[in-house]
């Protein structure tokens, strides 16, 4: 059973429109290990018999453990991300994820066994050139093989934005809080960390117009264009330039906000899908900014590629909270009028294309090629 076909058909459907929306590193370096240990993956678990992917692992060890959104670990067991990663969660059960920098340390390229094989199963390499043995195929996707137990966190742990949506990308961002124990067990939090920021760091690096004075981090599609999706088993990060309110609204319309929403992008440089999630920090002070949210597809084009990010600032309330405190949320702004933040849940017109794009993004996070 090949395990490419389904996320080929979605990514060829994709391409029928030119720069869709979509949630979405191109042209990154590598992370070195022992970087960014704040850094976290949300997982899937890919059942080999079945050929489905959920949540929760199936019983036994037939399964792959699947990258397929990012986040960041700001301590006290809280872990921001985007919601749309998140939010079409079962009521019940966990949600599976890692904190850390995985790179050499278990994050690996999936290798499925072909039609032939008797027994189907998959594996890892570290390498994407080199098949583990023969009648194995590479499946675009990182399989988790490493000897640190994925922490799982129970659904009822995880807050979606209560002004999330799903239409427009309003609000995307979810906050996760660690347990302190999984079946009597205690689980000890994450020691690295990183900050939120106490005042606009973004609107201050944007108005400079200093290129590279921001990065971005993810395991995502390292590819830019439509047809194929190929994720990275070291974690990749690059380096873009803070965007103006101003440019951003000229440059996505009516689908940016500048009051929850920021972007950031350079010629050829952005991020992409299986990104959404992972933080945008600024690297000078550890801080983070935003958070993964959506952009055009293909990423990361060659005249000039955006992408959008969650406004960490805007949030930041709400994030310490737990994703528990929605009051205080009301803003002045400075002609008198009161901005309830994210208090709009009427879809932003995005094209024809516009829901299909959203639930082809959502799709591409589950898509199996058996």
């Amino acid at each position: 059973m090949i395990r490419h076909a389904v996320l080929a058909t979605l990514l060829s459907a994709s391409a029928l429109v030119h720069a869709q929306i979509d949630p979405r590193i191109i042209d990154g370096e590598r992370v070195n290990p022992g970087n960014y240990d704040f850094f976290t993956t949300l997982l899937v678990a890919y059942d080999w018999q079945t050929g489905r992917t959920g949540y929760e692992p199936p019983s036994g060890n037939q399964f792959s453990w699947n990258a397929f959104c990012g986040g960041a670990y700001i301590g006290d067991g809280l872990i921001v991300t985007a919601a749309h990663c998140v939010d079409s969660l079962p009521s019940t059960g966990n949600l599976y994820v890692l904190v850390g920098n995985y790179t050499d340390n278990g994050m690996q390229y999936e290798f499925c066994a072909d039609q032939n094989v008797s027994v189907y199963r998959c594996e890892g390499s570290a390498s994407k050139e080199t098949t583990v043995s023969n009648n194995f195929h590479f499946t675009g996707w990182t399989i988790y093989t490493g000897s640190d137990d994925p922490i799982p966190v129970p659904v009822e742990n995880i807050k979606v934005h209560p002004f999330y949506s799903a239409n427009a990308f309003d609000n995307d961002i979810a906050v996760l809080t660690l347990p302190d124990t999984f079946n009597g067990i205690a689980i000890t939090w994450p020691a690295n960390s990183i900050s939120l920021p106490s005042s606009d760091q973004f609107s201050t690096l944007a108005a400079t117009g200093t290129p590279n004075n921001v990065r971005v981090m993810g395991h995502g599609n390292v590819l830019s264009h439509e047809s194929d999706f190929e994720a990275s088993a070291d974690l990749l990060q690059v380096d873009l330039k803070a965007a103006s309110d101003a440019t951003c609204a000229s440059f996505f319309g009516s689908n940016y906000d500048s009051s929850t929403m920021i972007c950031a992008g350079d010629p050829g440089q952005d991020s992409c899908q299986g990104d959404s999630g992972g933080p945008l920090i600024d690297p000078a002070t550890n801080t983070l900014l935003g958070v993964v949210s959506f952009g055009p597809v293909p990423c990361g084009d060659q005249v000039q590629s955006y992408g959008v990010y969650s406004d960490v600032y805007a949030f930041r309330n709400w994030i310490r909270s737990g994703g528990v405190q929605v009051d205080g949320m009301a803003e002045i702004a400075e002609d008198g009028t009161v901005h309830r933040m994210g208090n709009n849940d009427s879809p932003i017109t995005i094209g024809a294309f516009g829901l299909v794009s959203w639930l082809a993004g959502v799709l591409l996070l589950f898509g199996r090629r058996r």
